[in-house]
């Protein structure tokens, strides 16, 4: 018996059994970070006989045998749970769950960042919680089968299946529904209902999925049926938070999901002067199964004319998805002055085609195609932003190959751009490539002892051939087309090497060969003809024309035959590098270190000569004594452009000297060693050209990358050129050393520095307040970060932490042949930024500055600008030119964009849609 009065007493401690022995619920814990709670006295021996038991009760294996339930129970089990913590409150019956909570009831599941859960009521209260800055996380939600609620604050019954919900966010098909108080009822709830019924109180229906929405429309009372129907009363539009007088009195909105065949009503009950009155796009749905859809519609106008068009849309999952659609259109317009009317008819294609990557291993195929001809969108949406939007159409479709256990990939693709403004059609079809990865043709399989240095020599290969005709739309699929045809193939093909020579300098020599085959040739002969051209020059005394007779004798013919002609191209390289670094430590001073980079490269480069191989000549006169032949070339410009007939080949040598100088310093904030770049990229440069006939040496150059000082605020640029050679009167280069007149190597020939500096009123303040960092890395040090947090608070001069001052300097030098000029060719400063006056609301001043070179102000514009989420209202004045311009935009496609001008000077107001 003692055994049984500790199972009873434990079970009363727990809330299982109430003091009548009654069942009052059965929880079920899932929580996997909680220890459960066994029952070890079961496990313990019992000593006393109990031959009479009438509560035979094994706490160890949950039998509730002869157990009474409670009427007031719940009908199915509790599953309850926190990832964080869970306390009992055993006097007033409820448990509390924090952190990723979730309470589980049937089909009802219940998730939050904070549950208090009343067992005696069958009550769940659920909430968000704030994490480490402040942020609500963690936001309850709701789901009730394939119904799921998002909301702040949640109050449900789970006996009475009735609940109170405060700011619910809901998901119905593509629409929002956000309620400020919102009462959830379910069907089981009551035997007179057939769905779940939400009844919404100060709620928005929107398209926007942001938790605070820009644009929608407000009804005080809202009742949704989930995946039936939406009904509202008294609405009306509104944008930011601003009602407008868009009044909705009450409406009706269908959220059946899923697919289902039916009519298509027409969007527009048109009339046109042309085409009579007229429906635009009716029609049925044909929901076919859930895989491919088919939607056929047309235009139909009392007068005659009159459109079809068949979309469909398909789909298999981890497969591939697209859609087709094809429009015909016939339309007949009256001409003046004639009783027949003119018929135009045009047509369009729209294919798009995704596979998804997870289809096939080495196989693709997908992108788009959009064509249409005969002025399809002009004829049949004759509106502002149907011609703005769609000016251009391109098509890109593309099909791939990996080639499995082969070095090769293959592709094939269809590129197309129409301009329908001008009608023009540019076709690129096929375009066929083969590419090979880079091979080690030398290397061998299995490496004993060091590798040779023959077995880095790298070998690459591609392949392209090519389609391209250029036509206009009215004339496309004619003869006239087919001849402008162009097509070539080319190949390319390179090899290099990278080998170490005397330990410490690398060598890199490669060699490259292109081929384009051309399929066409130009052909010039001279035909045996005089031609005679007379121009007027004077008048006789008697008033007679006085002309002046131009004799040709022979006329040239040009053709383009088609013929094979292949053009070949070949260059080899050779380049020799090292690096050469010089490192000066110190133990003592701020200064602890000095480290200069040197790289210096030469390369030698080679092409031989081939414009006589792609070059003919064509008589000038048919008289053998004045004939003077000309010189053209025979390969015409193909889908690959014109080859490059270059005059002397080349064979040059050219030089590189490349510097970096670093630096290490001791900071005094953490009396550690950090590093500064002095100068980057400080490169010497030139080359002598072996071919040329004078001239060789080119100029020296000196150039400097990216060197910049106190922390990227100020920037520097330098560049400088010297000359080997003179220079006459006329400031031209002559075949002759400098150095042979003035004893000097080099003349100078130019020069430019550069500073540039931008900065901003926050990093001003920020170095005045001591607030640095790492220069080197930009991070900041503990003890900035706590001066930040005491500057948290906002001043006045916060305003304008966005400003930036910007000022660029720029001194000129040139060679002018008597003597060297050097001027200040730039010297500007400029202040731009933005006045941040609510979260939303700012001033935008920008580029009001001086002009120290012209003496002159730069005249700045000024705006104002609210940006809210997705939308923009913008306001902008320029004084020089006297103009506002009032921009507002929404990206969503309810909305479209609205861009007003006015000029203040002429009274010209202007706006665009």
């Amino acid at each position: 018996m003692l055994r049984i009065y500790l199972n009873i007493i434990f079970l009363l401690l727990l809330g299982f059994v109430n003091v009548n022995g009654q069942k009052e619920t059965q929880l079920k814990q899932k929580d996997r970070n909680l220890v459960e709670i066994k029952d070890s006295s079961s496990q313990m021996l019992d000593t006393i006989p109990v031959p009479n038991d009438s509560l035979p009760l094994n706490f160890g294996n949950r039998s509730t045998k002869n157990v009474k339930f409670s009427t007031s129970s719940p009908e199915t089990e509790i599953v309850y749970g926190a990832k964080d913590k869970k306390w009992f409150d055993l006097q007033n019956n409820l448990v509390h769950l924090y952190g990723e909570a979730f309470v589980e009831y049937g089909t009802l599941k219940l998730k939050a960042g904070y549950i208090v859960f009343d067992f005696k009521n069958n009550i769940a209260t659920a909430e968000g919680v704030l994490d480490s800055v402040g942020n609500d996380v963690q936001k309850p939600t709701f789901k009730d089968g394939d119904n799921e609620f998002s909301y702040k604050k949640l109050r449900y019954n789970f006996k009475t299946k009735k609940g109170f919900v405060y700011t619910t966010y809901t998901k119905e098909g593509d629409l929002f529904v956000q309620g400020v108080e919102t009462k959830f009822i379910s069907k089981e709830s009551d035997s007179t209902l057939l769905y779940d019924q939400i009844f919404n109180k100060n709620a928005i229906i929107t398209s926007c999925e942001l938790d605070h929405p820009h644009f929608g429309i407000r009804a005080q009372k809202l009742k949704v049926v989930p995946s039936q129907l939406a009904v509202l009363g008294p609405a009306r539009l509104e944008i930011a938070d601003i009602p407008t007088p868009l009044i909705l009195p009450f409406g009706f909105f269908p959220l059946v999901q899923g697919k289902s065949s039916g009519l298509i009503f027409p969007d527009n009950y048109e009339y046109s002067d042309q085409w009579g009155f007229g429906l635009q796009n009716i029609g049925y749905y044909f929901g076919i199964n859930d895989y491919i859809d088919m939607k056929v519609t047309g235009d139909i106008y009392l007068r005659g004319s009159w459109g079809l068009g068949v979309e469909t849309n398909y789909t298999k999952r981890y497969k591939y998805r697209g859609g087709l659609t094809l429009a015909y259109s016939s339309r007949l317009n009256e001409v003046v002055n004639q009783l027949e009317k003119a018929k135009a008819t045009s047509f369009a294609i729209r294919w798009n085609h995704n596979q998804d990557a997870k289809a096939h291993p080495y196989f693709t195929i997908g992108g788009s195609v959009n064509m249409e001809f005969g002025g399809y969108t002009d004829l049949n949406n004759p509106s502002f932003n149907s011609r703005a939007n769609n000016n251009t159409q391109r098509s890109n479709l593309s099909l791939s190959h990996s080639l499995p256990g082969t070095p090769f990939s293959a592709s094939a693709s269809f590129n197309h751009s129409q301009n329908l403004s001008t009608g023009t059609v540019t076709m690129t079809f096929p375009n066929l490539q083969l590419r090979m990865n880079q091979i080690y043709p030398f290397k061998r399989k299995k490496i004993q002892g060091g590798q040779k240095w023959y077995e880095n020599i790298t070998l690459n290969y591609s392949s392209e051939a090519k389609n391209y005709v250029q036509a206009n739309d009215s004339t496309f699929f004619s003869r006239a087309t087919l001849d402008k045809l162009q097509y070539g193939v080319k190949h390319q093909a390179s090899s290099g090497t990278s080998v170490k020579v005397l330990k410490y300098f690398n060598f890199n020599p490669s060699v490259n060969y292109d081929e384009t085959w051309y399929f066409r040739r130009n052909e010039k002969s001279l035909l045996n003809e005089t031609i005679l051209d007379s121009t007027q020059i004077d008048l006789s005394p008697n008033g007679e024309a006085i002309y002046r007779v131009d004799t040709t004798y022979g006329r040239q013919l040009d053709t383009v035959i088609t013929a094979f002609v292949p053009y070949r191209n070949f260059n080899a390289s050779a380049s020799m590098s090292t690096t050469i670094f010089g490192t000066k430590k110190f133990s003592k001073g701020k200064i602890r270190g000095i480290r200069h980079v040197i790289k210096p490269s030469a390369s030698l480069n080679y092409q031989p000569l081939n414009r006589n191989r792609y070059i003919d000549y064509v008589d000038s006169d048919y008289r053998a004594a004045y004939n003077v032949p000309e010189e053209y070339e025979i390969i015409p410009s193909g889908v690959f452009g014109a080859p490059n007939l270059n005059n002397l080949g080349a064979f040059n040598v050219s030089y590189q000297l490349k510097n970096d100088l670093e630096g290490k310093y001791l900071s005094k904030k953490d009396s550690t060693v950090k590093n500064i770049k002095i100068f980057n990229n400080w490169n010497i440069s030139g080359n002598y050209n072996l071919n040329a006939d004078s001239l060789n040496f080119s100029k020296v150059s000196f150039t400097t990358g990216n060197t910049s000082f106190l922390k990227g605020i100020i920037g520097l640029g330098f560049n400088m050129s010297l000359d080997p050679y003179a220079i006459n009167e006329k400031g031209q280069r002559i075949n002759e050393f400098y150095f042979n007149s003035t004893k000097n190597p080099l003349r100078f020939d130019q020069l430019n520095l550069t500073v540039n500096t931008n900065f901003t009123i926050k990093q001003i303040r920020g170095m005045i307040a001591g607030i640095g960092g790492d220069e080197e890395t930009g991070t900041k040090s503990e003890e900035d970060k706590e001066k930040e947090k005491l500057k948290q608070q906002e001043t006045f001069l916060d305003l304008f932490n966005d400003f930036s001052i910007s000022h660029s300097f720029r001194y000129t030098g040139v060679d002018m042949g008597a003597k060297d000029t050097f001027f200040i060719s730039t010297n500007t400063i400029s202040l731009r930024g933005n006045v941040k006056l609510t979260e939303n609301w700012r001033i935008r001043v920008g580029n009001f500055g001086y002009d120290f070179k012209n003496k002159g102000f730069t005249y700045p514009d000024f705006g104002f600008e609210r940006q809210l989420h997705c939308w923009k209202m913008n306001f902008n004045w320029q004084p020089r030119y006297g103009t506002y311009t009032f921009f507002i935009g929404v990206s969503s496609s309810t909305l479209n964009f609205i861009k007003a001008n006015y000029n203040q000077n002429t009274g010209d107001a202007r706006s665009r849609r």
